[in-house]
């Protein structure tokens, strides 16, 4: 009798135990982790104008400044970057499909030799001693081929930097190559002003929103258009709103996962090939 009351006891804590279990699955929070929905903000195209560049750092919340090496003002803002605690990034002018700016110095350029190639780059690099990452300007045909995408990731993983690609061309290769090459690395995923007007800065906006809650984070980049940064003054404060943090990039790159388990770190330098010519790429929807 004694364990038959027993039995009974048993099974009745545990009906009440498995009670108690479903009501707080019910009525308690769903489990968050312990970084919001983030979204890291890049302004590409800086170096020119010095004012441009000071606003571009009064935006509120973190922002990196990619900056155009050579550029009159891009060791200024570099500087001013460093100071207010941002990053700065070299934005490094790579040969397009269509080349909009013959005025850029040490374009990489699909029919250079290796020597040429690391000579401009390194040339690119010292010229800014404090950026933290690299990525790229134009280069929708460059990065589209693997060898001058091996050799720019060499001379990256030998500084210790991070690769950002810019996506210029849905065929770009770059984000693949850093990986295997052991560079942390990441993609845009959204150009916040490719097309003009109120309407179309928004849907670009509200589309990084939908992206970072999906996944968990997203990346954009803007330019510094006057209506670009009045649109991101206005719209950057909102994100707390959405339950979205904005973040460093250098803080997203350390957060995320950027190697596969199955990549294969590459250690050596390729030997350099005979020079590389030019090919007949098909034109991309960006045609950068």
């Amino acid at each position: 009798m004694y364990q038959l009351d027993l039995h009974i006891f048993h099974k009745k804590l545990f009906r009440a135990l498995l009670a108690s279990f479903l009501l707080f699955a019910i009525i308690s929070p769903p489990f968050q982790s312990v970084h919001a929905a983030e979204i890291a903000l890049v302004i590409d195209d800086l170096g020119y104008n010095l004012e441009v560049g000071k606003r571009v750092l009064k935006l509120p919340g973190p922002v990196a400044l990619s900056l155009i090496p050579f550029t009159p003002n891009a060791h200024a803002l570099s500087q001013l970057a460093q100071d207010a605690g941002q990053d700065i990034l070299l934005h490094l002018p790579m040969e397009a499909i269509h080349s909009t700016d013959h005025q850029l110095e040490h374009v990489l350029e699909l029919g250079m030799t290796l020597d040429n190639f690391q000579s401009s780059l390194n040339l690119s690099l010292n010229a800014l001693p404090n950026c933290i990452g690299v990525n790229n300007h134009t280069g929708s045909l460059l990065t589209q081929h693997r060898e001058p995408m091996e050799w720019l990731m060499g001379t990256i993983q030998d500084r210790g930097l991070f690769f950002l690609d810019s996506r210029t061309t849905p065929l770009s290769l770059a984000n693949t190559i850093a990986l295997e090459w052991g560079v942390p690395s990441i993609k845009r995923d959204v150009f916040l002003d490719h097309e003009p007007g109120a309407q179309a800065l928004n849907e670009a906006f509200s589309r990084a929103i939908k992206i970072a809650k999906s996944r968990g984070y997203a990346v954009i980049i803007a330019h510094p258009h006057k209506g670009s940064l009045k649109f991101l003054e206005r719209a950057l404060p909102e994100l707390a709103g959405h339950s979205i943090e904005l973040v460093h990039l250098r803080d997203l790159m350390h957060r995320r996962p950027v190697l596969a388990s199955t990549t294969v770190v590459k250690t050596s330098h390729p030997v350099a090939p005979a020079p590389l010519t030019s090919s007949g790429s098909a034109h991309t929807a960006l045609g950068l």
